[in-house]
């Protein structure tokens, strides 16, 4: 089984909420979520903040393994309190100025993908197929502005859990 990546709108007010959230309940708790193939097999969001410099005020939960699925599973957070924050961290990087995101991410990915390709998937969200890192974490981008939004406006927070073997 490859690599995954799930996003999950859910009512966590405080990393201490959300960790009394089982793994069972998370989803089933949420608020909405999409489960992603991780082609690239790297930590996204470190990915993204290596490249750009930016600062997501993401809290690092405990690593652990998903007993269904029996895979190391890698849980980051974002909770109510910071998400207004981090949105518009992601404004500027997915709406305001793509181009230089795009480009950064192309860099940081040692300059091996392709730029139109990576500002696509950064303006779109749509996932890509091929497994270019950079690619990948611009699709993430836009989704994570997607359910920070969302979270928002549902005043709770945001995790994605990477399911499989990932690499930052």
């Amino acid at each position: 089984m490859s690599a995954t990546i799930t996003i999950i709108v859910i009512p966590a007010v405080d990393p201490d909420t959300f960790e009394s959230i089982s793994l069972r309940n998370r989803k089933r708790e949420s608020k909405g979520w999409r489960a992603f193939e991780l082609g690239s097999g790297r930590f996204l969001c470190t990915f993204l903040q290596k490249a750009t410099k930016a600062d997501l005020g993401v809290f690092g939960c405990e690593d652990g393994v998903d007993p269904e699925v029996k895979q190391p599973l890698r849980t980051r957070m974002i909770s109510n309190g910071t998400v207004r924050r981090t949105l518009s961290v992601l404004e500027r990087l997915v709406e305001k100025q793509p181009d230089e995101t795009a480009q950064a991410l192309l860099e940081h990915g040692g300059g091996k993908g392709r730029l139109a390709r990576i500002k696509s998937a950064l303006t779109s969200g749509k996932w890509p197929k091929s497994a270019d890192p950079a690619e990948e974490t611009a699709a993430f981008a836009h989704e994570l502005l997607e359910k920070v939004r969302k979270a928002i406006e549902r005043e709770v927070g945001v995790c994605w859990e990477y399911r499989g073997k990932v690499k930052v």
